[in-house]
């Protein structure tokens, strides 16, 4: 007698599906790649969904290809970093700093919350950092001037 899970492979390997899973894949590079061209071309948005909507317009049987496709061709998603904002705003950022001097004792900490909650955890971290490099900076300086004042 033989069991159901004998015939499951657990690799999911069925070469007799190569090749449809070759032209498939094929056939979503190519309708993404040209959605995302045609995106380019008309200037808008490169986003999955955005992408997901175009290729349903430009692929003749108007299948298109989802949204999280994108993610999952390989090639597609490397066409895709290409032409994303993703990338450029991420590169774009530039370091702001921060001055700590202005900084009072009696302020208000809750309209400081505020101001905090509205950023972003990436803007945080880099907050925090640059706090605490200036407090090591500080740190430094103080134990310096000590150290000169005790040697006299």
């Amino acid at each position: 007698m033989t069991r159901l899970y004998e015939f499951i492979d657990p690799k999911n390997n069925k070469p007799w599906l190569e090749v449809e899973y070759k032209e498939k894949k094929q056939r979503t590079y190519n309708t993404g790649k040209q959605a995302i061209d045609e995106l380019v071309k008309q200037g808008k948005r490169v986003s999955y969904r955005s992408i997901e909507a175009t290729s349903k317009m430009l692929d003749p049987s108007g299948k298109g290809i989802h949204a999280n496709t994108v993610k999952t061709n390989e090639a597609l998603y490397q066409y895709y970093l290409r032409f994303s904002r993703l990338r450029k705003t991420i590169k774009s950022q530039t370091k702001v700093t921060v001055s700590y001097q202005h900084l009072k004792v009696g302020r208000d900490l809750s309209q400081v919350r505020r101001r905090y909650m509205n950023l972003s955890r990436q803007e945080l971290a880099d907050r925090l950092i640059q706090a605490e490099e200036y407090i090591a900076e500080q740190q430094t300086k103080r134990n310096k001037s000590r150290f000169e004042q005790f040697q006299l």
